[in-house]
């Protein structure tokens, strides 16, 4: 691979050289170049030989004096929220499952794999199913959900494990929940009443990438 031509940055050209201390017309200190890997300004080669002679590494060396600009703009990924909110819907309506839930289509391959989510929606059409007419004594286990979707499908009852993985995925969205022995779904939270699947999981995943 052939080495990258260096130039001289925009910063250096103007006086704003790493490791010094600049300021601008109105006395307010200045961000330095910290372009010292592409600029080909003397700067740069003067700290960098610092750095290897201290045997430390290398890093930008900033104007110390300088403070970031608090910023006044805002953008959408500030928003936690930010298209989450269009998602949320109850899923169980006066009439029964909601259109939306029911309309959602699944291919299945001739092996007998299921396109990406498939499994879980066919899981949730059952399991919201089963709520419009439930046994609150007890909860849909998932065995008799392996079995029903086996039934309306004409396909081989799914694995009650990959069942099982959707329930655990679903506990981490805050949208269901289950009891054991056996393994059951026996509700939905009261944000998954409310707001659906679709919102909790997208509401999850947005609070890992924000706590990332």
């Amino acid at each position: 691979m052939a080495a990258t031509t260096k130039y001289l940055t925009g910063f250096c050209s103007i006086g704003q050289h790493e490791g010094t201390r600049p300021r601008g017309y109105n006395d307010k200190p200045l961000k330095t170049c910290y372009f010292w890997q592409e600029c080909s300004c003397d700067c740069h080669i003067q700290i960098t030989k610092m750095f290897e002679m201290t045997g430390q590494e290398r890093i930008p060396v900033d104007n110390p004096e300088y403070i970031v600009p608090k910023r006044t703009f805002w953008i959408p990924s500030d928003d936690p929220d930010y298209g989450i909110s269009a998602l949320a819907a109850p899923e169980i309506t006066p009439e029964g499952v909601s259109a939306t839930v029911i309309a959602k289509e699944v291919s299945v391959t001739p092996t007998g794999r299921t396109s990406r989510g498939g499994l879980e929606s066919w899981v949730q059409r059952e399991c919201l199913a089963w709520l419009v007419d439930r046994d609150p004594e007890y909860g849909l286990p998932v065995r008799i959900i392996s079995e029903e979707i086996g039934r309306v499908e004409a396909i081989n009852p799914p694995s009650q494990g990959a069942i099982a993985a959707v329930f655990d995925r679903w506990v981490k969205y805050g949208y269901a929940l289950f009891a054991d022995k056996p393994r059951r779904f026996t509700g939905l939270t009261s944000q998954g009443q409310e707001k659906g699947l679709d919102w909790c999981r997208a509401n999850f995943k947005a609070k890992q990438k924000k706590n990332a």
